[in-house]
């Protein structure tokens, strides 16, 4: 219960979540500064070039390697679909779990598999989570002639929302 409980409290605390799978282990014969040398590691960049989560991942990409041993060099690839879960489906179920490959997705990746969202193909508790690239702010507004102007009426009214797609951190 308890390693379940700290694995959902720490996948919810992160927004803009990048990750890896199978980072090399520390008891290895190989320093990690001996395994990453002259490696290129893959950035699995869930969203569609030219985006603002592409661009935190291009420049994740152009200055992560400088900070692990070994100094590698980065190297973005856009999986864009079904809010993030394309790529994320990707580095949990097919790509090398070497510690080569870091994946940047949805910040609500552990709600979606929570909910059940169609999709999901992995297991946030099993990823091995890195950290954040920002802090995610969604921002709801209408028009000015709608019923909507206070939360309380959003309670009460319908009205229509649009959305970046059905996986979306906005649809969500």
């Amino acid at each position: 219960m308890q390693g379940s409980r700290r694995a959902r409290l720490t996948a919810l605390t992160l927004a803009a979540l990048t990750f890896t799978v199978g980072a090399p282990a520390q008891g290895s014969a190989q320093t990690l500064e001996q395994f990453y040398k002259g490696k290129l590691l893959d950035l699995e960049i869930g969203y569609p070039t030219g985006g603002s989560n592409d661009a935190y991942g291009r420049l994740l990409a152009n200055h992560l390697g400088k900070h692990i041993p070994g100094t590698p060099n980065i190297v973005p690839r856009n999986v864009p679909g079904a809010g993030s879960f394309l790529a994320v489906n990707r580095v949990f179920s097919t790509l090398p779990k070497d510690g080569t490959v870091i994946g940047l997705g949805a910040p609500t990746l552990a709600l979606d598999e929570k909910l059940g969202s169609q999709g999901v193909r992995f297991k946030t508790a099993e990823l091995n989570w890195v950290g954040r690239v920002d802090s995610l702010i969604n921002i709801v507004f209408m028009w000015h002639t709608s019923k909507v102007k206070t939360f309380a009426d959003a309670q009460k009214y319908e009205s229509t929302l649009s959305g970046t797609g059905a996986g979306s951190t906005v649809s969500i």
